[in-house]
């Protein structure tokens, strides 16, 4: 089970996204979010793994490419909308995936060279006592080479977390297995 209290579960169970903003040092800052999808974990899985299929199912993504994918996991370019006036930000990532036993995780890093390296996962399991439901954890961390304003982290995570839910779980439901 993901680290969730039961008032936390609680709160995903009615609709909310959890979520935490903690500042680790140096700049360095954790998000992490807890949520529930109306749709099995393996319908989530679907749209998290076509990462061609980004600019259509993830929020701010203006092109995803897949370069190569590999056994257990990928490596890709993503190119990300940022809010005016900043640029857009290309990035390219390596992922591993793990299956089984009631959990599908994919684990990504940045390998390039970037102003806002970034690693993070999302983590899907059944949500407890309904397996039509999936409750995720998204998790990322951020280590800036130069300092990023609050206002564009709060943006990230009072406007574009939850978007990021909701439009994974409209793809989701969508997915026929």
């Amino acid at each position: 089970m993901l680290n969730l209290s039961e008032i936390d579960l609680k709160r995903v169970r009615a609709g909310e996204i959890v979520s935490t903003l903690t500042a680790l040092g140096r700049g360095v800052t954790e998000l992490i979010a807890h949520g529930q999808f109306r749709a099995a974990p393996a319908q989530v899985w679907k749209i998290l793994d076509d990462v061609e299929d980004y600019p259509r199912t993830m929020p701010k993504v203006k092109l995803s490419q897949l370069i190569e994918r590999r056994e257990h996991g990928l490596r890709m370019r993503l190119v990300i909308d940022s809010p005016f006036p900043l640029p857009d930000i290309s990035s390219t990532y390596e992922s591993v995936h793990t299956q089984g036993d009631g959990l599908w995780k994919r684990e990504w890093r940045q390998v390039d060279k970037g102003l806002a390296p970034n690693s993070g996962s999302w983590t899907l399991i059944a949500m407890p006592d309904n397996d039509a439901h999936t409750l995720a954890e998204y998790r990322v961390v951020v280590t800036p080479l130069i300092p990023i304003p609050k206002r564009i982290v709060q943006f990230a995570h009072n406007l574009v977390v939850p978007q990021v839910f909701r439009s994974v779980e409209e793809h989701a439901r969508q997915v026929v297995l």
